[in-house]
């Protein structure tokens, strides 16, 4: 295989998915997982192999997915959070003043 070689074009490459090793060269890294190489979401659960190892979830299980959970304080204040792996970083974006309060755009960096 490859090195770079990414068939079903999820992030990992093909070498990363049929060995669970890291390629300190991409941004994603399998975890461990041996992954098929040519169906970019293994398990079927709609989130593409590669976005799920830079979460920190499981690609071969569909039970494991992002989730992310909304708590609200005494004042009404709402905080967005969620679990992720060490090192993956994410971008928010507060609700515009025209849009519902429960509006938040996140992106994975």
């Amino acid at each position: 295989l490859a090195a770079s070689t990414d068939t079903d074009a999820d992030g990992l490459t093909d070498l990363e998915e049929t060995s669970g090793i890291d390629d300190p060269t991409t941004a994603t890294d399998p975890r461990g997982k041996i992954i098929h190489p040519t169906a970019s979401d293994t398990d079927g659960d709609g989130t593409r192999d590669g976005v799920e190892a830079r979460l920190g979830i499981d690609p071969l299980h569909p039970r494991d997915y992002f989730h992310p959970l909304i708590s609200m304080n005494a004042t009404g204040q709402s905080t967005l959070t969620w679990p992720n792996a060490t090192g993956t970083t994410f971008t928010d974006t507060a609700a515009p003043a025209d849009s519902p309060k429960l509006f938040y755009r996140v992106h994975l960096d």
